[in-house]
């Protein structure tokens, strides 16, 4: 439960009651965002009302740490800790932690956890543990998430190697992820929900091995971005411009807010602030252009995209919807 629609799967998230497996994707973020007010009483995090916090499980898989959440962690020190409490004070007696051994963050709190609950296996993942796996996707952060997978279903103990491997292989990722949306005009629409730097970053780079042979062939790779919520746009506006620099232009929607931050911070930042950076960062007044509505983007694509060009649609808001614009 709590993933996206998997492709080639009719349905995720059924429990008949005779698995031996409940497999649940939970976050840092708050219970109740409505509810939460940042005050004196979450001083020590000791009981910070973190999602993942109301779980109890018997193996722990933790990818990578980032600060993604400003609206409610005021530093990525804050959401280490919760990370660590979590890990140390949730995770059931004789309970498996794996992680990504390549996040320096992520194992220096390993560290920890290993000093206050020695009762833990630690299973490690990385570039350089257990090989490479022949994956239908594109992308580093897709080989980790493979790894990651690979090293848990190991640790279970109920499959061979090779038979995890070739199911893996067999994986056509999520909707929302590196999502196909077509071809049209000799332009290729690829969908992804990324929304932050480091997704950003990730992403990109994935479309960019995916694509090769087009934008060899003079294409070039677009990015369509929506920011998602004021107050990370605020405060990771430098890192969205140095990850939206890596593309060959961008073009942008306005920023997609959220119901549980104050709006009037729209008056402060927006997509024409981040437009600017953009085209100050590369040089060019027209590397970054705000379109601001999906119904713009669209005719901005039938306007100024050209044969091998790629389109790649980044934002966690409602971005994506353009391509249902552009093809009527």
């Amino acid at each position: 439960v709590g993933v996206g629609e998997i492709m080639g799967m009719e349905r995720v998230g059924q429990w008949e009651g005779k698995e031996s497996w409940f497999v649940a994707e939970a976050d840092e973020y708050v219970e109740d965002s409505t509810q939460f007010r940042r005050n004196e009483l979450w001083e020590d995090l000791s009981n910070f009302p973190a999602r993942f916090l109301t779980l109890r499980p018997k193996i722990i898989v933790v990818n990578n740490l980032s600060w993604d959440h400003p609206d409610v962690y005021r530093s990525f020190e804050e959401v280490k800790q919760v990370f660590r409490n979590f890990l140390v004070c949730n995770l059931l007696p004789e309970g498996k932690l794996v992680f990504n051994r390549d996040d320096i963050n992520l194992r220096e709190i390993q560290e920890e956890v290993a000093r206050e609950r020695p009762d833990i296996e630690m299973v490690p993942f990385g570039m350089n543990i257990g090989g490479e796996i022949k994956l239908k996707i594109a992308g580093e952060h897709n080989r980790m998430n493979a790894r990651a997978a690979r090293a848990t279903l190991e640790a279970m103990g109920e499959w061979r190697k090779e038979e995890i491997e070739e199911k893996l292989g067999e994986f056509s990722s999520t909707k929302r992820r590196l999502e196909w949306l077509g071809e049209m005009g000799g332009v290729v629409y690829i969908d992804d929900y990324a929304h932050h730097s480091d997704e950003i970053t990730a992403a990109i780079q994935a479309v960019r091995e995916w694509q090769a042979k087009k934008l060899a062939e003079g294409g070039r790779l677009v990015v369509a971005f929506q920011s998602h919520t004021y107050t990370r746009t605020m405060e990771f506006r430098k890192e969205l411009v140095e990850s939206l620099g890596a593309a060959d232009g961008v073009v942008m929607t306005d920023i997609f807010p959220s119901a549980r931050e104050d709006m009037s911070l729209g008056e402060q930042i927006s997509s024409d602030d981040l437009c600017r950076d953009l085209n100050e960062l590369r040089g060019r007044a027209d590397y970054a252009l705000n379109v601001r509505t999906n119904e713009e983007l669209a005719r901005y694509c039938e306007n100024n995209l050209q044969q091998n060009d790629v389109l790649l649609c980044l934002g966690a808001g409602d971005i994506y919807h353009f391509f249902d614009d552009l093809k009527k």
